[in-house]
């Protein structure tokens, strides 16, 4: 079976996450309670784009996708340690593509996105259980790309009940001949069915109004709202949908850490050294989550670095793969701004995360501490509301 970890020690620690908002006054904060330790079969590597909590009946896992090993790697939240792992095999009747993240219905149905636009469906002896062939749908949708689900971004897929949704992977060649509402954001896959489809919704195009920009998005899901919510990475836009196939309401939010958002100039120089220059340099919105158990979202935001030389190619990879730093606000259900806290330096990773009932976990596996070690920490917070 599957198990994660915790070993809690309780750090004494009193420093909370004092929140600033458009307002006067503190509307929320969060508190850091507790330090949680993972005893681990081999070291994680810094960056790992995929991450997914999993709870069911008392059962409390954290799945990981590890591509150095090549392989899910699996941890019971309660004995807190790693417990055993997904081979992905790259050869025989096995054998998984290159793929985008990863869903997980239950321990032994975990969905991988692949490039060969497949979904592939793994027991956790990581044998093929089915493969669903979605390029078909190229013939009605000509600008069809790939799913994905992955953590960094927060672009992980959605389960409700039968159905799992996913991101399409933005592609940016598009948006030279294309307009935003040519290009469409979510699949629609049944796990009883194996029906799989692509929604006709989109971003409008007066996403564009002030230039070309790159058509990210975040997903996450309001239960309380019964809708899907699609954050911009460089917007201030958040569009609500009721049904997965129209945008039901716009709404406008901008993170006072937002200077200026990265827009496409020249628009063919997307190939660039300096596209990765420019994703380090300028400020953006890099997640939006939604907290069932506090009825409240978080947005995670890169305050970008001002002083950058773009010729240094190595810090700029290592910037743009596991940010130093980053602010997390609380909003409200209609995205106001209740609080905020910029991180500490070279501390977290804001690519591995989850949320459960106890709180907000961040993973403490910034790439700069440079050690390989045998156990993983996570930080507990808790978000306290002072309304």
């Amino acid at each position: 079976m599957i198990k994660y970890f915790l070993y809690f020690t309780a750090l004494a620690v009193s420093s909370m996450l004092i929140a600033s908002c458009h307002h006067p006054g503190n509307y929320a904060s969060l508190t850091l309670q507790d330090s949680v330790i993972i005893q681990l079969n081999k070291p994680i590597p810094h960056f790992c784009p995929a991450m997914f909590y999993y709870e069911k009946k008392g059962s409390k896992y954290l799945f990981v996708d590890d591509k150095q090993y090549r392989e899910i790697r699996i941890f019971d939240f309660l004995l807190r340690k790693e417990v055993e792992s997904i081979p992905l095999r790259d050869t025989g009747q096995n054998a998984i593509p290159y793929h985008f993240g990863f869903a997980v219905k239950d321990p032994d149905s975990v969905y991988l996105p692949t490039a060969d636009q497949c979904l592939y469906c793994l027991n956790r002896n990581g044998d093929i259980i089915k493969k669903i062939d979605f390029s078909a749908l190229s013939q009605k949708y000509p600008l069809l790309t790939v799913a994905e689900s992955i953590s960094r971004f927060t672009k992980g897929a959605v389960i409700l009940g039968n159905d799992i949704f996913f991101l399409q992977k933005d592609n940016r060649n598009f948006y030279f001949n294309h307009k935003p509402s040519d290009y469409h954001l979510l699949f629609r896959y049944n796990v009883k069915n194996d029906a799989f489809s692509l929604s006709p919704l989109s971003l409008p195009d007066d996403y564009w109004d002030k230039g070309k920009k790159e058509m990210s998005v975040f997903l996450t899901y309001n239960d309380v709202q019964k809708s899907f919510v699609f954050a911009t990475r460089f917007s201030d836009k958040i569009y609500v949908s009721i049904d997965g196939k129209n945008i039901s309401k716009t709404f406008y939010s901008r993170s006072p850490a937002i200077i200026e958002y990265y827009s496409f100039s020249p628009v063919d120089d997307l190939k660039s050294k300096d596209y990765f220059y420019s994703l380090c340099k300028y400020s953006y919105n890099v997640g939006l989550i939604w907290d069932p158990y506090n009825k409240l979202y978080y947005r995670f935001v890169w305050p970008g670095v001002k002083n950058l030389n773009k010729n240094q190619a190595e810090l700029i990879s290592r910037i743009y793969n596991n940010f130093p730093n980053f602010i997390i606000e609380i909003l409200d259900q209609e995205f106001n701004i209740l609080g905020s806290y910029t991180l500490p330096d070279n501390k977290y990773n804001c690519n591995n995360y989850f949320l459960s009932k106890e709180g907000l976990f961040l993973a403490v596996n910034n790439p700069s501490d440079g050690k390989q070690n045998l156990s993983w920490t996570f930080h507990l917070f808790k978000v306290h509301l002072h309304l």
